[in-house]
């Protein structure tokens, strides 16, 4: 499971549903995107167009799969996406500790980085 509970408060994530629109994705090409995107990272998940949906109902997905999201949004778009940006960070959320953040941010610098690479040497 991919997912933490939502209230029955919770709005629908209009933030994530915008940044999907703008990169043209429907539910299902996102969640195959999103997949692959995991298993890239090797933090394979399994979600399909229902955990999209439930996404886009407002319920927070997990942190290391709100960084997949994160991450596949901007290799989408071609700009830095963070969660918040994504409206994946719930507004009582405790903030997980630094060293963690470091490793995550590390990570995800890492992964755009290879990307860029990959990309100048397709359009060389």
């Amino acid at each position: 499971m991919t997912t933490v509970p939502a209230s029955r408060s919770q709005a629908v994530n209009l933030r994530l549903a915008a940044l999907l629109r703008e990169a043209g994705f429907s539910r299902k090409s996102f969640a195959r995107t999103l997949r692959q995107t995991s298993e890239r990272a090797g933090w394979p998940i399994a979600c399909d167009h229902t955990s999209i949906s439930r996404w886009l109902r407002g319920m927070t997905p997990r942190a290391e799969t709100a960084d997949l999201i994160a991450l596949t949004l901007s290799q989408a778009l071609g700009r830095p996406i963070s969660r918040t940006d994504a409206g994946l960070i719930p507004p009582t959320a405790p903030v997980s500790g630094e060293v963690e953040l470091q490793r995550r941010l590390a990570w995800l610098t890492a992964e755009v980085e290879q990307l860029r690479n990959q990309l100048a040497a397709v359009t060389a």
